[in-house]
């Protein structure tokens, strides 16, 4: 009878371990679990829904790790990919990596982060 109690207490444990751990893993934004950059639609509403969702993200990041790098919010990012199995997105990541990406699309997305670190540049205080 004992080693019963122990059997269902082991399960149970294990139950509940593994409860939390997948509750944990899922990121959220709101009450809602996070979303993948392809998971919103190809509409400007989408477009919208999508840069809000990145600058939360950011804002929280930074939140969470004052005078971090830019290099350290990529990786984040990435790992955020990762975590929440954006494999279309993870996929365009390793074309970019890799230099066989689109050169008009990476030309686009290189001038807008250099544009949005001047930006960020000239609004710092002197």
């Amino acid at each position: 009878m004992k080693k019963n109690i122990y059997y269902i207490l082991i399960f149970f444990l294990a139950f509940v371990a593994i409860f939390y751990f997948y509750k944990t893993s899922v990121p959220e934004i709101g009450s809602a679990r996070a979303k993948c950059p392809e998971d919103y639609a190809e509409t400007d509403a989408g477009d919208i829904e999508r840069l809000a969702a990145i600058d939360k993200w950011t804002n929280e990041f930074y939140d969470k790790n004052p005078g971090a790098s830019l290099v350290a919010w990529s990786e984040a990012r990435r790992d955020f990919w990762v975590d929440n199995n954006c494999v279309e997105t993870l996929r365009k990541y390793d074309e970019a990596k890799s230099g066989t990406a689109d050169p008009v699309k990476m030309k686009l997305i290189e001038d807008t982060i250099k544009e949005t670190i001047e930006e960020h540049n000239n609004n710092l205080p002197n």
